[in-house]
Order: structure tokens, then C-alpha cells, then sequence
């Protein structure tokens, strides 16, 4: 019951075992997956119980952030159906993989995600212990969903990893506090990323350009405000080493 689960367990069974998914995997730049995900023959795009029930799962798997109304509605519904705890820390993207295998009872293959993970940060680790400190570049990633961005978010903790600033926390930002224009100007990182996949998201790169309030900033100035999948950004899974370095060489071309 989120796209992010089904990002992960698309490379965990086969899509003839998924007997529905989320529309947002379905997306080309939203998801790592896609083109698995297409092949799953229900796509929804509202997680209605009634319809959940109609499809007779074995299991559901349902993000914790779900109400526990939710959740004794499919229990009552006889379904079998496990919470999975979230967090927004590298270091649980294996646990979680783990869990998830764990639950659909592919142990090994849970195994081999994690162990590609393991073997991505180990190259990540290199890479950023290259960059001196007094050498960071600065970036932020804008999100219409609250709690992906901003101090302790996912991203916050994957830039510690790249030895990139965060001007979030950087600045002491609470979490979750929305990224007002003015802030946006505060923060002036090096580079904004724009998480894209429909053609409208492209409107707020191009805004940027042509505001009058942003053009003092340096990411503006040097033509760093980018597209970027959105499966680059929203990564709490499997590619999470291989999207980190996909940002490594963005923001340092060098390496």
C-alpha cells in the first residue's frame, strides 16, 4: 500500500505474484521499477479497502503511517496483513528490504539487494571521502509531500553520506517545515533539484529562471536548478547507492 514498497518488492517476486500496485510505480521517472510494475494487471490509484478485499491477497503489506482503522479493517476483512515500520535513515533501507523479502518468503533474494546496497555505499564512502570539507558543495531537493525533505529526511541523512551540505539543517531548520521562497533564498545552495514525472513538474524549474526574487541566488546564477526523476529523489530502496552516486557526479563532476 505505497509505491515505495512496491519499488522493492518488484526486484524481490516475480510481477505475476503483485495482483495490484500502486500507480505511482507505474511511472517511468518515478519509479526504478516501471517496467515491472507494468506488467502487474490491476494498477490503483486510491488504496480503497473494499476493492483490496475484492482482489482475495494472500497478504498486505501496509506502511505504518497508515491509521489503525485501516489496518483492523483488513484484518477484519480476514486478510492477513503485516505493518511495516518507515524510517529515513541509509542504514534501515537494507533492514527494510530485509523485512520485506522476510515477509513473502524470499530470504535470499532479500539478501542479494542488500548485499548490492552494501557494495554501492562501500563505493560511495570512497568517493565522498575524496572531497575535503572546506570542498562541499550545497544542495536541496523541493518536494510537494511533506517529510521528504528538509532536516531529517531521507535526503538529509543521504548527504551526510555524499559529503554534500544540506542547508536545511545546516541553518537549523525544524523538520518538515515548508520551503517557503524566502527560505529557499536563505538556504541559496549550490544546486536545487526539482523532482520530475509528469511534464507540469518542469514549470517550477523554469520558474526559477524567470523570478526576479530568486536571480540573486548562486544555484540560479550558475544554471544549477535541475530536473531529476523523481526515482532519484524518493529512494528508500534498493538503488538508493546507485541514485547517490548518480547525484555524487552531478554535484561533482570531478570525480
Amino acid at each position: 500500500m505505497t509505491s515505495a514498497f512496491d519499488t522493492i518488492l518488484l526486484d524481490i517476486v516475480s510481477p505475476q505474484r503483485i495482483v495490484a500496485i500502486g500507480s505511482l510505480a507505474t511511472y517511468e521517472d518515478y519509479s526504478l521499477s516501471w517496467q515491472k510494475a507494468r506488467q502487474v494487471p490491476i494498477v490503483l490509484r486510491e488504496y480503497n479497502l473494499e476493492r483490496i478485499v475484492a482482489l482475495h491477497p494472500d497478504v498486505v503489506i501496509v506502511p505504518d503511517y497508515y491509521s489503525k482503522d485501516t489496518v483492523d479493517g483488513l484484518r477484519g476483512a480476514g486478510i492477513p496483513t503485516v505493518v511495516i515500520h518507515t524510517d529515513t535513515t541509509v542504514e534501515y533501507v537494507p533492514q527494510l528490504i530485509q523485512r520485506l523479502a522476510d515477509v513473502v518468503n524470499e530470504p535470499k533474494q532479500g539478501k542479494k539487494l542488500v548485499d548490492i546496497i552494501n557494495q554501492d555505499l562501500d563505493i560511495v564512502k570512497k568517493k565522498a571521502d575524496r572531497i575535503a570539507r572546506d570542498d562541499e558543495r550545497s544542495a536541496i531537493f523541493l518536494s510537494t509531500m511533506s517529510g521528504y525533505t528538509g532536516t531529517g529526511s531521507l535526503f538529509d541523512h543521504m548527504c551526510t553520506y555524499m559529503h554534500i551540505k544540506h542547508p536545511p539543517s545546516e541553518l537549523h531548520y525544524p523538520s518538515r517545515i515548508p520551503f517557503t521562497d524566502e527560505r529557499i533564498v536563505e538556504m541559496n545552495p549550490d544546486f536545487v533539484f526539482v523532482p520530475v514525472y509528469r511534464e507540469k513538474d518542469y514549470r517550477m524549474v523554469k520558474q526559477f529562471y524567470e523570478d526576479p526574487a530568486y536571480s540573486g541566488m548562486k544555484a540560479v546564477r550558475d544554471k544549477r536548478v535541475l530536473p531529476m526523476k523523481s526515482a532519484y529523489l524518493y529512494t528508500g530502496n534498493q538503488y538508493i547507492g546507485k541514485v547517490m552516486l548518480t547525484i555524487m557526479n552531478v554535484v561533482y563532476p570531478e570525480l
